[in-house]
């Protein structure tokens, strides 16, 4: 079933959201990220996260989640980079902060006609894609784009690609939500009190 928050906020719109609005809502999500903070947003994924998460949830009172865990990032051509914490400095870690690697981004669920529930996706931050392959010394020839938002059921890992290294771990996953980065991020959340803080994704 559809997450919704509390009874009494009208909606503005509807879910799913027209495509057409997805541009408008990542330019307000990162100005609101890249003015308040440095270097245009960049490693500020759990602030993406949590903007965004509000944003859409005001907009249309459905739950929309920050979400964290471990991702795979394709530079292209086949070159691909994970972030994942191990799972000692996942359950060791106090802060955020303290987490090595790990990605942010923002997850709903919906129900359609027939009942079927699909998961949501949305993440604003590969805008920084490029940014993040020059620190590491990789290659980028990728698709520039700023953000992905669909549906994870649609987001799959080609099957040429699952015999990649990068996938040994966790199977044929982009992005895998982890229960101790999710806390840590919500724990953030709350006591931040606002969109920003010294708090950043080392590889974002």
């Amino acid at each position: 079933m559809r997450d919704t928050v509390a009874a009494g906020q009208n909606p503005i719109l509807s879910v799913p959201l027209d495509g057409a609005l997805h541009p408008v809502i990542d330019e307000v999500v990162h100005r609101s990220v890249s003015e308040a903070t440095t270097r245009d947003g960049y490693m500020r994924c759990a602030d993406y996260a949590i903007v965004g998460a509000q944003f859409l949830t005001l907009l249309t009172g459905v739950r929309y989640r920050p979400v964290a865990g471990g991702e795979v990032m394709d530079f292209g051509d086949g070159n691909l980079h994970v972030l994942c914490s191990t799972r000692e400095r996942r359950r060791t870690a106090k802060h955020l902060s303290q987490l090595a690697r790990y990605h942010c981004w923002i997850e709903a669920r919906h129900a359609d006609a027939d009942g079927r529930v699909r998961m949501e996706i949305v993440d604003f931050t590969l805008r920084h894609d490029a940014a993040v392959a020059a620190t590491l010394g990789m290659p980028f020839s990728g698709v520039k784009r700023k953000y992905l938002w669909g549906w994870t059921d649609e987001h799959a890992v080609p099957a040429e690609l699952h015999d990649h290294p990068a996938f040994a771990k966790q199977g044929a996953h982009w992005r895998w939500p982890e229960r101790d980065c999710t806390e840590l991020l919500r724990a953030y959340e709350r006591a931040s009190g606002r969109t920003t803080s010294a708090d950043r994704c080392p590889a974002r």
